[in-house]
């Protein structure tokens, strides 16, 4: 077990061999003290913090994970999206072509008549 760093140190009075000196040995015996119920506490409560804090990070994790795979999910939409629009514009590029306009015209017995066409600036 571990050593307490608050020892209590009990101290045994010895007489000397002679009375006559009255000298006093004092003897130093350190022992493993129990630890007191604050430290059974606070040790509990660091055990307690460590496992809450472990799991908040566990869950901020998992949150994190989600958040960046919705994320991608997005931007690949946004990228399909995208590419669907750029196809868009194009064929409405090739559909209001003036090629194609005058080929639709001849197709269907249509003239162009300068006097009726206005140019807009």
């Amino acid at each position: 077990m571990v050593d307490s760093s608050a020892r209590n140190f009990r101290y045994s009075e010895l007489d000397a061999d002679n009375q006559r000196n009255k000298q006093v040995i004092v003897r130093l015996t350190s022992q493993n003290e129990p630890l007191s119920l604050t430290e059974v506490l606070f040790i509990a409560f660091g055990v307690v913090m460590t496992l809450i804090m472990m799991c908040f990070m566990i869950s901020s994790n998992i949150s994190a994970t989600n958040a960046q795979r919705n994320l991608s999910e997005i931007q690949k939409d946004i990228a399909t999206v995208q590419n669907k629009n750029t196809n868009l514009r194009q064929e409405i590029g090739e559909l209001t072509s003036a090629n194609r306009m005058n080929k639709l015209a001849k197709q269907y017995g249509l003239q162009l008549i300068e006097s009726n066409i206005r140019n807009i600036r």
